[in-house]
């Protein structure tokens, strides 16, 4: 018992590392990607003149919950969102046309892939210390 205990020490050592070292080096080496928010309403005539959502820089699109005919909107920082609020320019959705509206909702930090898995890796990297934590206790009860 007491090998496969040494061994587990050894391995949930390692585990334990390479952990710390994938979420030091996820939050230092990451700028992370960052989403101006823009609204958009939708307008009840047809225009003359529009854009597509790519020709203004648009790189994401999401339906507001319970406010029909809203948009939040999302370009980049460094596209010319402030220019986007002033002109306010209509483009094309899913076959209806909105208007850009010039109030700013928000920026979005958008955390590094490995960010996503550090609390239930680290729960797992626990219970596991925990539990040879325990084992030592029992271990010691019994050369009592």
């Amino acid at each position: 018992m007491k090998k496969s205990l040494m061994v587990a020490l050894a391995l949930m050592s390692i585990l334990t590392v390479v952990y710390i070292g994938a979420v030091v080096y996820a939050n230092t080496n990451y700028d992370g990607f960052k989403e101006i928010v823009l609204a958009a309403e939708e307008l009840e005539t047809q225009p003359s003149s529009w854009y597509t959502p790519e020709e203004l820089g648009i790189i994401s699109i999401a339906e507001k919950q319970g406010f029909p005919g809203l948009l939040s909107i999302g370009v980049p920082p460094e596209k010319d969102w402030e220019r986007l609020q002033g002109e306010q320019p209509v483009f094309k959705y899913k076959d209806e046309f909105y208007q850009i509206l010039p109030v700013w909702v928000d920026t979005i930090y958008i955390p590094h892939p490995v960010l996503q898995y550090k609390i239930p890796i680290g729960a797992a990297v626990g219970t596991g210390w925990i539990l040879i934590g325990a084992l030592i206790f029992r271990e010691k009860r019994k050369i009592r």
